[in-house]
């Protein structure tokens, strides 16, 4: 049986792993809506400069010194919770 995996808005699979949304962001992603990292992932002191995170599930996400300009503090704020 083949996992189904949420889509965001634009239809692509969101990240689910730190590498992965890194990645992604690196390349020019900004769309990390939905994404689920896994407890203990690692996004201490990366910057996610106009990243749109509403939906993503970061609260066991280490993310100590990480800088989300230009991202809607309601998007962040509701992350870490």
């Amino acid at each position: 049986m083949t996992e189904t995996r949420p889509q965001t808005d634009n239809g692509s699979h969101p990240p689910t792993t730190a590498e992965d949304m890194l990645a992604r962001y690196s390349a020019g992603e900004r769309n990390f809506r939905k994404a689920d990292l896994p407890e203990g992932s690692d996004l201490r002191g990366v910057i996610l400069a106009g990243a749109e995170p509403a939906g993503a599930k970061l609260a066991d996400v280490a993310t100590d010194g990480a800088i989300y300009y230009g991202a809607a503090i309601d998007d962040i704020r509701n992350l870490l919770e």
